[in-house]
């Protein structure tokens, strides 16, 4: 089997390269140049942010896999990685897989975005099913024989009523005349896929039918996945091909608060099952659920933000410098900037959130008058002014934050950790909101610790509570 040169096995989701990428020297190519998105390597636009994270994750991820690799034949890895919306979680895992690639085939399967109020497993799985039998088809030019493709294919359709008989049938037909190479059956394979995928993002109530229909017999399912991920291993050895599979679940991070704990928690021997190596991307707040997500992984890591400041405040040169870099190779800095001080101090409003960064930098040039050519203070100061705004719109639905948050800045910490103190079912809800919002931003860098986001502190009422704080050693809570 001769070894492909692409990135991965399949990338279906991964953004276009930026290879063409030129840097933006005038305002109006800075909206473009500033766009939120996965980076794959290779784009210039890809900025190394280790220096300003105090933590070398991708060091641990790739001594983690190659430590599984050479552990007891059938071991495998489960990984749960986290991070803060717009950390760069999915532009670190792309640069992962590109630095394994002679070790590993990496399927990267993003969670469809319409399904993500009610992910369940059984979805994951006829994606990861398509992948794998994509990538033999359309990358190696080998697909798989067609009865072991058809174990998974049928499985789907045969417990699912609203496929059509006739393509069932079809399949099945090719299946058992030994069609593994036919183009027919190709097709079929493909078109009951879509079909499946298109029945799925529908209607929400045939949804929740097919799920339940699907989960009452998942052992079945689970061992035809696994019957052809072991004719995948069969396969590798057979043609002398040392790599192993590895499965990159993105896109869960964005799991609905009522969606991410069913799917992780009440889906873990399930999640555990398929005989490959998995990356989970992982929101947030399930890292402080009181169900242990290492209950069900036994590795999890997480992205933190870049860091702009010690726990005990002092500035961090190198985590600025870091977000400088960010934009320097995205525009020409000091052509699109008064000066740089103008920059760094976006830097550091962004809170080290490579996300608020770029956008900060959008809402700036929006303020810039038609006859003007380049981001100057007030123009810097409105766009900080409207994210203040916006922050305080989400802030109003949450009582009781404020005081809560102005504990945290004071302490780098929750008020209750520690502390021994009884913590509510609320104080922990409103936790895990503010950081999933990213009014809270997790930092590392010998210990993890945590701040208020460097615009949320620009509220009044912030600064109220603050103020509260000074006047006493008591803890408010969410009074």
């Amino acid at each position: 089997m001769t070894r492909d040169s692409s990135l991965s096995a399949l990338h279906t989701l991964a953004p276009e390269s930026g290879l063409a990428f030129t840097k933006a020297t005038s305002l109006p190519e800075v909206l473009a140049a500033t766009r939120v998105e996965p980076l794959v390597p290779g784009d210039p636009r890809h900025t190394d942010l280790t220096p300003g994270l105090g933590s070398t994750v991708l060091d641990r991820f790739r001594t983690m896999l190659r430590r599984t690799a050479d552990g007891p034949r059938g071991s495998f890895a489960r990984v749960a990685f986290t991070g803060h919306p717009g950390c760069g979680k999915t532009t670190a895992l792309y640069q992962l897989e590109r630095e394994l690639q002679d070790d590993y085939i990496s399927l990267h399967v993003e969670a469809d975005r319409s399904l993500l109020d009610d992910y369940d497993y059984t979805y994951l799985f006829l994606y990861v099913a398509e992948a794998v039998v994509d990538h033999f088809e359309t990358v190696r030019r080998q697909p798989l024989p067609a009865h072991q493709v058809a174990g998974v294919v049928r499985w789907f359709a045969d417990v699912t009523s609203e496929v059509e008989e006739v393509v069932k049938k079809e399949v099945v037909l090719q299946a058992e005349a030994g069609g593994g190479t036919d183009l027919a059956w190709c097709g079929l394979r493909a078109k009951l896929f879509s079909q499946l995928k298109s029945i799925l993002k529908g209607d929400r109530t045939a949804r929740r039918t097919i799920k339940q229909q699907w989960q009452r017999r998942h052992q079945e399912l689970i061992r035809a996945l696994n019957a052809l991920l072991d004719e995948v291993h069969r396969r590798f050895e057979e043609y002398g091909d040392s790599r192993r599979l590895l499965l990159v679940a993105d896109n869960l991070e964005k799991l609905s608060p009522g969606a991410w704990d069913p799917f992780f928690f009440d889906s873990a021997d399930q999640l555990n099952a398929p005989r490959l190596d998995i990356i989970y991307t992982v929101p947030v707040a399930v890292s402080l659920s009181p169900r242990n997500i290492q209950q069900v992984f036994p590795v999890a890591l997480a992205m933190p933000t870049v860091r702009l400041v010690t726990i005990g405040g002092v500035r961090v040169e190198s985590g600025i410098q870091v977000l400088m870099d960010v934009l320097e190779h995205r525009m020409q800095v000091a052509t699109i900037f008064e000066e740089r001080g103008v920059a760094e101090y976006l830097c550091r409003m962004s809170g080290g959130s490579v996300r608020d960064l770029l956008m900060l930098v959008q809402g700036a040039v929006s303020h810039v008058p038609a006859d003007v050519k380049q981001i100057g203070p007030p123009h810097a100061s409105g766009a900080v002014r409207e994210l203040r705004l916006h922050f305080e719109r989400l802030l109003s639905m949450q009582p009781g934050a404020y005081p809560f948050l102005a504990r945290l800045h004071s302490t780098r910490r929750p008020w209750f950790a520690g502390t021994g103190a009884a913590v509510t079912a609320d104080d922990a809800e409103l936790f895990r909101a503010l950081l999933a919002n990213g009014l809270i931003l997790e930092y590392n860098g010998g210990e993890s610790w945590y701040d208020v986001h460097p615009v949320v502190r620009e509220i009044r009422f912030f600064k109220e509570a603050l103020l509260d704080v000074a006047r006493t050693a008591t803890p408010p809570g969410r009074s």
